[in-house]
């Protein structure tokens, strides 16, 4: 993955139906996979009880995934994922 750039967005239901998908990185489809189930797990903490029911706003989980930073964040109802090389801090809502 090339460094400092966006991979992937995705926005999906608590549980886990795809909404919206976008990739920004030439991918695979065996890839796209991979990134796909790597931000599903990342998330699997922050989606609790039967068929997602208990979600909580702001919540956020960060982690990485072959030199990625992976963030997955609560808003509304929604599960946002996202896939991002170098530095990530517009991802994780960090940055100044």
């Amino acid at each position: 993955m090339a460094d400092g750039r966006l991979v992937a967005l995705i926005i999906a239901t608590p549980a886990a139906a795809v909404i919206h998908e976008r990739f920004h990185a030439r991918l695979s489809e065996l890839e796209r996979a991979d990134v796909r189930a790597a931000l599903a797990a990342n998330a699997e903490g922050l989606v609790t009880g039967e068929g997602g029911a208990t979600l909580k706003d702001g919540a956020q989980a960060i982690g990485r995934y072959r030199g990625a930073v992976l963030v997955s964040h609560v808003e509304g109802g929604l599960v946002l994922h996202g896939a991002g090389t170098g530095d990530c801090d517009e991802l994780t809502g960090t940055g100044g």
